[in-house]
């Protein structure tokens, strides 16, 4: 490893991002990232966004995700030189609420990462689906037409640049974000047709498992993969092509919702069915977004019950 100001640290993963309110224009906002987790090289970040709308004194938590670190040396190797935690006394109910969230956080990760690998063995098949998804091949009766999951493709490509670039001379996560949030507004506005009234309400869990570097090309690949009556799910991956050989360096799905001018829930106008004659890859993918959607709900609740526990005064000290 390199020394140790030769140290910096790498966004690995981001989780549990849940956006219950909209930011609106004019909103005073609060931003508060604590660290509340660390092991040799790894680092566990709290983010609450708060806002003040024009007319109130009372902060509402907009906004909150756990983003999970790694500390690494000038060749991007984990470097073991995360210092301990020590607790003040006055934050520990705090603190203690947020542990809880990120195991909480990572036992859901790893029963999702558990679920898939169900889902790719090599005697996994359509019968296996089934069993966990009898109604997999049924359609929505109450849209008036329906299309699948291969349809709703949308590609982009693009180059990055040096002011694209963190200090491990690699592509900034938040840049990578950004193009894969836009991106996925862009591909359910055409879903659902609707120009105007897609906003994204939640995103599982993102991973960084390769870095972007300024000589990669890069493609982007969004597909709705699952839709309910106002809400979807947009699956988007980001590939890069290296020596002529595709390489997934980011990969996150996004929940979005469709809302009317006056913001209340817009119907999709479309369903989206899964065909008996798909890949099988897509039936897959279908799957899981049932399996997210149904704990997004579960991560609202843990959202809520965070916001009622006062927030840290005076932080962390590190020892």
């Amino acid at each position: 490893g390199g020394k140790k100001n030769d140290v910096s640290v790498a966004t690995v993963a981001m989780d549990q991002m849940v956006f219950p309110k909209p930011i609106m224009y004019g909103d005073l906002i609060d931003l508060r990232g604590t660290v509340v987790d660390v092991g040799a090289s790894s680092i566990a970040v709290n983010v609450d966004v708060r806002r003040i709308q024009f007319g109130s004194k009372e902060p509402q938590l907009v906004a909150s995700a756990l983003v999970f670190m790694v500390a690494v040396d000038s060749s991007l190797k984990a470097a073991k030189v995360v210092p301990a935690l020590e607790l003040d006394p006055s934050d520990r109910v705090w603190l203690e609420s947020r542990h809880k969230h990120v195991k909480e956080a990572r036992a859901h990760f790893n029963e999702m990462l558990a679920f898939e690998k169900t889902l790719t063995a090599p005697d996994a098949n359509v019968e296996t689906l089934l069993r966990i998804q009898p109604k997999l091949f049924q359609r929505d009766a109450s849209k008036p037409f329906s299309t699948t999951i291969p349809t709703t493709r949308h590609n982009v490509n693009r180059l990055f640049f040096p002011s694209h670039l963190n200090l491990n001379n690699t592509v900034f996560g938040g840049e990578l974000l950004r193009w894969m949030e836009a991106h996925a507004v862009h591909c359910g506005r055409a879903f659902s047709g609707n120009r105007q009234g897609i906003f994204t309400i939640g995103m599982h869990a993102i991973q960084f498992t390769q870095p972007v570097y300024k000589t990669d090309w890069m493609r982007l690949e969004a597909h709705v993969v699952y839709a309910k009556r106002s809400t979807m799910e947009v699956d988007v991956q980001v590939i890069a092509d290296r020596d002529g050989k595709p390489v997934t360096t980011n990969r996150a799905n996004f929940v979005l919702a469709s809302l009317d001018e006056a913001g209340q829930k817009l119907a999709l106008p479309s369903g989206l069915h899964v065909d008996p004659t798909d890949d099988y890859k897509w039936m897959r993918r279908h799957v899981l977004a049932e399996r997210r959607y149904q704990t997004m709900h579960e991560a609202r609740v843990r959202m809520q019950e965070a916001a009622a526990v006062p927030a840290a005064n005076a932080g962390l000290n590190v020892v």
